[in-house]
């Protein structure tokens, strides 16, 4: 079965099977509606589109809950330490 899924903000139609989609989220044991979490973004998006799997590669299958705080992580993770160092400087200016 063939399945949209985001990569780096685009689309790619890959095929997802049972094994890699089976409705449960790895992070809360939640069943129904889950997504495809990419917590590492290893290729180009030009390289993918050439090869759909790599899509699934680096994945996490989560429920919506878990994977806006998933997304959350990873941006901290993918930050400048420059402007993580400001803001925490800011940020202690009001304590």
């Amino acid at each position: 079965m063939k399945q949209s899924i985001l990569y780096k903000g685009k689309t790619i139609n890959v095929r997802v099977n049972e094994k890699i989609r089976k409705g449960v989220c790895v992070c809360c044991g939640r069943q129904g509606y889950t997504q495809l979490h990419h917590f590492k973004y290893a290729y180009p998006v030009a390289e993918v589109r050439k090869n759909p799997e790599l899509a699934l590669k680096n994945t996490l299958e989560l429920c919506f809950r878990c994977h806006k705080v998933a997304d959350a992580i990873r941006q901290l993770q993918e930050a400048d330490a420059v402007i993580i160092n400001r803001l925490n400087n800011l940020i202690s200016q009001y304590k």
